[in-house]
């Protein structure tokens, strides 16, 4: 079946998973078979999908016109990877022989790639009655201005989420080093510049955004730097998962960027809500779940290679130091984790059915 079939396979797969999970899904094509077993997962308890407006299966306007109404209908949520597919495509074919290194990234998929299509997802939600849409890994500042716009016209159920890299990096890092270095930032929507940084922690605090995910997609050193001499054919993806909330309390919270109940509310309290796992999730209220980490606000540590998990072998922010450390993580009142340790149990994490208010 064309959705379900991979929620049965991956339910076997993640049954040794030691700490809570979900599943989301992909839209790769739109027909009636697709828009029926779609309401279904999600009167399932399986309300998120993702689609993208580029790559190999782009969904265009007539695909969001089809898809929308079914997901306001059954209460599910629409995330969008949102870059224009003809834009990026027209930039990269007309590339020479001698454009083909990393920079090429940030050259042919640029600001405007992302916020035209932001635009049209956000029009269709419209038309559709407002339904409800995500725009994952936001990175350009003009994708603000129209998710601005688009509440000032009226939408409520729109929602941004930003990353670690496009808060922190810049698309120097293509540069820096060489091309066998900056092949090894390759991602989409690529890494920006400093402006888009300073918009993207003022959107954090004013709302505009509401989530930091991790867009957590590794590959290793060798499977980057084979690619070195064509950007195009490189796999896109950095690791983020373990950085990410040292990051953000360090960058945010201590520099004075984010409030500590800002911080709270988009690395927890936020995602739990607009992923329907509010209350059990992101909060501590009685008969929620007790899922707390313990952060020192004065455990300096800096990144690199020997005190990270992650197989691929890097993380982009290698030589960075945080001014924060995660002492302590429980799941469900057990200790997982402990002074980057890891001591939970295989098997010990439950598959959490989800569910969101309709609209």
């Amino acid at each position: 079946c064309a959705l379900r079939y991979p929620f049965e396979r991956y339910r076997k797969l993640a049954v040794p998973c030691p700490v809570d999970y979900s599943f989301h899904g992909v839209i790769q094509h739109v027909d009636d078979q697709v828009l029926q077993e779609l309401g279904q997962l999600i009167d399932e308890g399986f309300p998120s999908f993702k689609a993208y407006t580029t790559y190999g299966y782009p969904v265009g306007d007539k695909e969001l016109m089809q898809l929308l109404p079914v997901i306001k209908k059954h209460g599910g949520l629409l995330t969008v990877h949102a870059e224009s597919d003809g834009i990026t495509k027209a930039l990269r074919d007309a590339l020479g022989p001698q454009d083909l290194q990393p920079i090429g990234q940030a050259k042919t998929r640029p600001n405007v790639a992302e916020a035209a299509a932001v635009s049209r997802v956000l029009a269709a939600a419209r038309a559709c009655g407002d339904a409800p849409v995500y725009i994952v890994h936001t990175s350009a500042h003009e994708s603000l201005d129209q998710l601005r716009l688009a509440r000032r016209q009226g939408q409520h159920h729109i929602y941004s989420e930003t990353c670690p890299q496009y808060l922190l990096l810049t698309e120097e890092k293509f540069r820096h080093g060489g091309p066998m270095e900056g092949i090894k930032y390759m991602l989409a929507p690529p890494l920006r510049k400093a402006e888009d940084n300073q918009a993207l922690w003022q959107a954090l605090a004013d709302g505009t955004v509401q989530t930091v995910a991790t867009d957590h997609c590794p590959f290793t050193i060798a499977e980057k730097q084979e690619n070195v001499s064509d950007f195009r054919n490189c796999p896109g993806g950095v690791s983020g998962v373990e950085e990410r909330m040292p990051l953000l309390f360090s960058e945010g919270v201590l520099k004075g960027r984010l409030t500590l109940e800002r911080f709270v509310q988009v690395t927890s309290a936020n995602v739990a809500k607009i992923f329907g796992l509010y209350p059990r999730k992101g909060t501590l209220l009685p008969g929620s779940d007790a899922d707390i980490i313990l952060i020192d606000p004065q455990g300096k540590r800096t990144f690199a290679r020997e005190n990270l998990h992650t197989t691929c072998g890097y993380s982009p922010y290698e030589g960075m130091t945080v001014q924060a450390t995660i002492r302590l993580t429980m799941l469900r009142g057990e200790i997982i984790a402990k002074d980057n340790q890891f001591c939970g149990k295989r098997g010990y994490g439950t598959l959490l059915y989800r569910f969101r208010d309709k609209r």
